[in-house]
């Protein structure tokens, strides 16, 4: 029994030894992969510039010129989704935007994703309480909703997911095997455009209606009206 005993503490140990070797060799790679050289920060650096400059600055300031304020808004929403699809590697310009959002691993990359959450933070903030002029709780709730259900609810991987199905269909097939990669970003332009317009549709067209109906129906509750009093 003790020879026994001895046998599977040993075999214990070995297997412990085992995970602890492994566990070791993936955070050495993973700290291998952080590294990046000089001339991979600067070019990894440079794609983020490009993007804050054409995504952040030109797009939005042509849909302010025209007027179109809650696109605007739900645009910067969404920047996130526009950052994965620059930076999918089935894109044609993923060179320069590989740590753009979807890999955080190196520096530049967890400064780019901080960026573009910190855009898509300040949208949230402006749309439920910068477009809500009166103090009314209940539209405020609404536009939260709208929000979290549409924009956080819709996943960066549908993205990758739809661009990589188009790549690989049409390599497959051996259809324009050289537009491949630009091909492949149509359906995800197609689907972020209708994210974009669905979203500020629901917006513009909904909160207020839902909001006084929050605000009849539900505004009556005991917990409703504390929090009414307390915002006061």
């Amino acid at each position: 029994m003790k020879l026994t005993n001895n046998i599977v503490d040993r075999d214990k140990s070995n297997k412990d030894r085992i995970i602890a070797v492994k566990r070791w060799d993936h955070y050495k790679s993973r700290k291998n992969k952080e590294k990046l050289s000089p001339k991979e920060n600067f070019k990894y650096t440079i794609g983020l510039i490009i993007f804050l400059f054409v995504f952040v600055l030109i797009i939005p300031y042509f849909l302010y010129k025209f007027n179109l304020i809650t696109i605007l808004l739900v645009y910067f929403l969404n920047i996130d989704l526009v950052a994965t699809m620059v930076g999918s590697i089935e894109s044609p310009i993923h060179g320069y935007f590989r740590y753009l959002y979807s890999d955080s691993t190196p520096f530049i990359g967890y400064i780019s994703q901080t960026i573009i959450s910190l855009i898509v933070l300040g949208a949230v903030f402006l749309i439920v309480l910068g477009r809500t002029r009166s103090a009314n709780l209940g539209i405020a709730l609404i536009r939260y909703l709208f929000t979290i259900l549409i924009t956080f609810l819709a996943p960066n991987r549908f993205i990758t997911q739809i661009m990589h199905n188009t790549y690989i269909f049409l390599k497959d097939k051996q259809l324009f095997i050289n537009l491949a990669p630009y091909i492949s970003t149509i359906p995800a332009f197609l689907l972020i455009y209708f994210i974009i317009i669905f979203e500020a549709f629901c917006l513009e067209h909904f909160s207020k209606p839902l909001g006084n109906y929050f605000n009849k129906y539900i505004m009556n509750l005991s917990f409703i009206d504390n929090i009414e009093k307390y915002r006061k």
